[in-house]
């Protein structure tokens, strides 16, 4: 349950942080975790 709750929380700080970028839901804050985290999109 801590991991969970932990991963709650770090959603809610984007969420906040994303603000400007207008997330919709969790599943935009999910794909810009993937993202950042890709190195697909490396340059």
């Amino acid at each position: 349950m801590e991991t969970y709750e932990s991963l709650i929380e770090f959603t809610d700080v984007l969420r906040r942080d994303l603000r400007d970028l207008r997330p919709q839901d969790l599943i935009d804050i999910q794909s810009f975790i993937w993202v950042q985290g890709s190195d697909e999109f490396d340059e």
